[in-house]
C-alpha cells in the first residue's frame, strides 16, 4: 500500500487483521511515515526498510525496536 505525501493523519485501527507481509511505502519525513512509525506499523520510505517480521532471535528483535521506535523524548512509562 503506497500512502500519500497529503495524509494528515493515520488511524492504525484500519490496519487491524493485515498480514505479516503487508507495509506501507511512503516518502521519507511524511506524514504516512511519522505515523507508521509511531504506531509500530512496518514501512518502506525508498530510503530506510523497517520490516520487523523478518527479524529472528530476541536479541536481534529487542536491538531493532529499540534503534526504530525508542526515543530520547519517550518517557520512562513508554
Amino acid at each position: 500500500m503506497f500512502l500519500t505525501d497529503t495524509l494528515t493523519e493515520l488511524d492504525p485501527r484500519i490496519f487491524a487483521g493485515v498480514p505479516r507481509s503487508f507495509y506501507i511505502k511512503c516518502s521519507p519525513g511524511s506524514t504516512a511515515e511519522r505515523s507508521a512509525l509511531h504506531n509500530g506499523l512496518q514501512y518502506d520510505n525508498g530510503v530506510k526498510q523497517v520490516i520487523g517480521y523478518q527479524i529472528e532471535g530476541y536479541k536481534t528483535k529487542a536491538a531493532w525496536i529499540i534503534d526504530n521506535y525508542i526515543t530520547g523524548s519517550m518517557s520512562t512509562r513508554e
